[in-house]
């Protein structure tokens, strides 16, 4: 039974204390919150102001500052946090708080401007420029865009356009005629074909201007716009059966030699007669005159009987 009464009463003392012991811890933890607010807030410019009124208040408190500072809790503590919460912390906190000083933000310090520091300028020493060898200038005395050592035409006429080597159209005779090729109208004239004023040699003129070289012409002055032969004779100039009518107009080619032919080239027909012999020799075979055109045809049938026959084929 006493067993049962001590283990109550202990259990009892347990419930009475364990609340105090609860509580007092809580008072701890807000005092250790409260002292880190305060601590924390505002800490860099609080702090610069708290210097800034120490420095003036030097020689007033130097008794003071010598004088224990003794750290209280309770009410005391409260109060003094309460009249404390907001305001800047001095070096007077720091002597009764002295762990707040390794928990103090680090103090920013302006940045100092250092002045431009002025270089003396270097001189640097001058670069000698090797020298630049100028290449020959060229002579040109013509002026025409050839160098007078390259220049195979000497005196090239202004304006006119030279070749590689020098030489103008007016300076050449491409085909040796004699003739400029300035003034060549026709290029490549045969070695030893001679060539008229405009360059053209025989082989090379065409004068009827049928397509045939003069040299090869056997027709000349054929009509313009007919065409020719490869012996340069048109239609019109030849006449193949030597009817005396030409090809253009002949209408009976072939026509055979001695023929007699009308204008077209056809053979001349007698129509068939009427008399047994010509009139010039049909009364001499019986009667010593000649031309029966002496006698009318009615004293010619009288003399006949009216036989017909005797002088006609009827």
């Amino acid at each position: 039974m006493k067993k049962w009464v001590s283990l109550l009463s202990l259990l009892l003392m347990v419930a009475l204390v364990l609340p105090g012991i609860r509580e007092a811890q809580a008072r701890d933890g807000e005092r250790e919150n409260s002292e880190r607010t305060y601590r924390n807030s505002g800490w860099n410019a609080n702090l610069v102001a708290a210097q800034s009124d120490d420095d003036d208040s030097d020689d007033d408190d130097s008794d003071d500052d010598d004088r224990p500072r003794v750290r209280r809790d309770g009410l005391a503590v409260k109060k003094h946090r309460r009249a404390m919460a907001g305001k800047p912390v001095t070096e007077d906190c720091l002597k009764c708080h002295a762990d707040w000083a390794a928990e103090q933000p680090p103090v920013e310090q302006p940045p100092v401007e250092q002045p431009p520091v002025e270089q003396p300028p270097v001189e640097q020493p001058p670069v000698e420029q090797p020298p630049v060898e100028q290449p020959p200038v060229a002579v040109d005395s013509d002026g025409d865009g050839v160098a007078d050592e390259l220049d195979s035409c000497q005196n090239t006429p202004a304006n006119e356009l030279a070749n590689a080597n020098g030489c103008s159209a007016s300076q050449l005779d491409s085909d040796s005629d004699g003739v400029s090729d300035a003034r060549d109208l026709c290029p490549g004239t045969p070695a030893g074909d001679a060539a008229d004023a405009n360059g053209c040699g025989n082989s090379q003129v065409d004068s009827d201007n049928d397509g045939v070289t003069d040299a090869n012409d056997a027709c000349a002055n054929s009509p313009f716009g007919e065409q020719v032969d490869a012996g340069g004779c048109s239609a019109s100039q030849l006449d193949s059966d030597n009817d005396g009518v030409n090809n253009a107009q002949d209408q009976c080619p072939n026509t055979a030699a001695g023929v007699e032919v009308d204008a077209v080239g056809c053979e001349v027909v007698a129509a068939p007669s009427i008399l047994k012999a010509p009139a010039t020799t049909l009364c001499r075979s019986c009667h010593g005159f000649k031309d029966p055109a002496n006698y009318s045809h009615s004293s010619l049938q009288s003399r006949h009987g009216n036989n017909c026959s005797t002088c006609h084929n009827f």
